[in-house]
Formats: C-alpha cells, sequence, structure tokens
C-alpha cells in the first residue's frame, strides 16, 4: 500500500463557506447546510463521505475506485482542519 501526502492541513468549510462549485456539487445532499467540506486536489469532499479505518495514523477513508482511495487524519484544531492523502494498493 502506497501513501501520498504533503500533510498539509486543509480547512473546514460549511456550505456557505465554500466556493459556488462547491455548493453546486453538494446541492443535492440531505441536510448539505449542514455539512463539513474540504477541497483536496481540485475536488470537494464532504466528511460524511468518509468512513473510519484502521490504517493507522488515519482517521476516515473515501474510496475512489478498487484500488485507490482518499485518506484523512483530523488534526488537534479537528472542527477546523484535515489532512487529507492520497492510498493506493
Amino acid at each position: 500500500m502506497e501513501i501520498i501526502t504533503n500533510n498539509q492541513a486543509r480547512p473546514l468549510y460549511d456550505f456557505y463557506g465554500m466556493t459556488k462549485e462547491g455548493q453546486e456539487w453538494f446541492k443535492d445532499y440531505p441536510n448539505a447546510e449542514e455539512g463539513s467540506y474540504f477541497c483536496y486536489r481540485g475536488n470537494w469532499h464532504s466528511l460524511a463521505d468518509f468512513m473510519r479505518t484502521d490504517i493507522p495514523e488515519w482517521d476516515g477513508i473515501e474510496t475512489d475506485t478498487y484500488f485507490s482511495a482518499t485518506l484523512i487524519r483530523l488534526t488537534n484544531d479537528a472542527e477546523y482542519e484535515v489532512i487529507a492523502a492520497r492510498v493506493y494498493t
């Protein structure tokens, strides 16, 4: 398994704090106004789409394909930032 990250903290946004492009992507989500979102590699992600993972040092995973996924780690300031990574098997 290969994990690639630059360990850059990415801010979390509420629905109204992100770009219009991000709002358009999530507008059909139930309770979209109550979610937390971040941008990674040019794509917006919702924390609600991540599941817990047993990969050491990572808190959540969102699968993209059978062989790849996005990982997140909550920072000490967990309400405002995440660190994201790509994982390949």
